[in-house]
C-alpha cells in the first residue's frame, strides 16, 4: 500500500510475491507519477504501478472469501507488473497460463497443480487494443496478471518504481 500521496512521488510497500526475486514482500519504492502524466511511451520490460482493473478486484474479493479472510478494505492499493507486450503485439496465453509474444515464447507457465491454475482464462492468441498493456509477474506462479484478468489500461497506469529504499541492503534504482 501506498505510504505517502502526491502527483509526482510515491512510496509504495509491497506486500506479495509476485514480482520476485526482482520485487520482494516488505520492499519499499520510490514511485515517480510525472511519466505517465505526459504519457511517455511504455516498453516492454518496463515495471509499473497501476490501479487494479474491476477484473482484478474481483479475483482479489474472491480469493480473499476462499481463504477466509476479510474482503480488503480499499483498492487505492497500487499493484506493480512488467510490461511484456503493448498495442498490436499479438499474446498468446495456453490454459497453463504459457505466454507467447508475436509468436515467440516468452514461457510464464503456471504450475497445473498449484492455485493460480485455475485463474488463467486468456487461453487464445489475440493483438492488443489501442491503450492496453499485457503485464506479468516475475513470479509466474504467485502472480495474478494479464493471464487471469486480460490487458491492462494505460488509464489504468499511475507510475513507476524508481528506485527502492528498503531495505538498505537492497537500495538501488529498478
Amino acid at each position: 500500500g501506498a505510504l505517502a500521496a502526491s502527483t509526482v512521488l510515491t512510496l509504495s510497500v509491497i506486500t506479495s510475491t509476485s514480482m520476485a526475486p526482482t520485487i520482494l514482500p516488505r520492499d519499499v519504492l520510490l514511485v515517480e507519477k510525472v511519466s505517465r502524466r505526459f504519457h511517455a511511451p511504455l516498453r516492454r520490460g518496463d515495471l509499473v504501478f497501476f490501479e487494479p482493473p474491476a477484473e482484478l478486484r474481483e479475483i482479489v474479493r474472491a480469493r480473499a472469501a476462499a481463504a477466509g479472510v476479510a474482503e480488503p478494505r480499499r483498492y487505492g492499493r497500487l499493484f506493480v507488473k512488467r510490461v511484456v507486450a503493448a498495442e498490436d503485439d499479438v499474446v498468446g496465453v495456453d490454459d497453463h497460463g504459457h505466454v507467447t509474444l508475436n509468436g515467440g515464447d516468452i514461457g510464464a507457465d503456471v504450475d497445473p497443480n498449484g492455485p493460480l491454475a485455475s485463474l488463467v482464462k486468456m487461453q487464445q492468441t489475440l493483438p492488443l487494443a489501442s491503450g492496453k498493456y499485457f503485464v506479468l509477474g516475475d513470479n509466474a506462479d504467485s502472480s495474478v496478471d494479464s493471464r487471469c484478468w486480460g490487458g491492462l489500461d494505460e488509464a489504468d497506469i499511475v507510475g513507476r518504481p524508481v528506485v527502492r529504499v528498503f531495505p538498505l541492503s537492497r537500495f538501488g534504482p529498478l
